[in-house]
């Protein structure tokens, strides 16, 4: 009795995922960038992987304890992440570099915003807003269209054409 209830308590247990296992079952458009499956979760992972990082090894092992060179934290959270911990963090380097990827366009976006200086934006008003529209729309769309001559897919379309925006 006790084989039979363990059996059917596994085959109801969802298996852990890693930071980039890949799920082959009810995936997603979305869920791929750059040819490779990479979700939102992966990405915060690997937020608080860095986080932990700098936590760990510079503010308590070197600030704190003093006597403890930052590398040992570092390597104890690699090995709490890794595949003897949580296993959160696995080697897989096409997943790896797409999530790195990933994590540095948000990264980008953030700091774009923190450096925006609004008084300048006040400023310059609505004329400002319609140079950046008409100046990011425009040359998309001409490199949008040039490239749907040439290709009969029109995401590979906006993706060449995305090539001549101005960011």
């Amino acid at each position: 009795a006790m084989a039979t209830m363990t059996s059917t308590t596994e085959e109801h247990e969802q298996p852990r995922r890693g930071l980039n296992d890949v799920d082959d079952g009810d995936v997603q458009d979305e869920d791929f960038f750059a040819g490779v499956q990479s979700s939102p979760e992966d990405l915060y992972l690997t937020m608080v992987w860095l986080a932990s990082l700098y936590l760990v090894g510079d503010v308590v092992c070197r600030r704190i304890l003093k006597i403890v060179p930052s590398l040992v934290g570092h390597i104890l959270v690699g090995i709490a992440f890794g595949p003897q911990g949580f296993d959160w963090v696995r080697p897989s380097p096409p997943e790896t570099w797409v999530l790195l990827g990933n994590l540095g366009l948000v990264l980008l976006i953030l700091q774009a915003g923190l450096e925006m200086e609004y008084d300048i934006l006040r400023l310059v008003g609505l004329r400002g807003i319609i140079i950046a529209v008409i100046g990011s729309i425009l040359p998309i769309s001409i490199g949008t269209a040039i490239a749907s001559v040439f290709v009969d897919d029109w995401k590979s379309a906006l993706a060449a054409g995305c090539s001549f925006g101005p960011t």
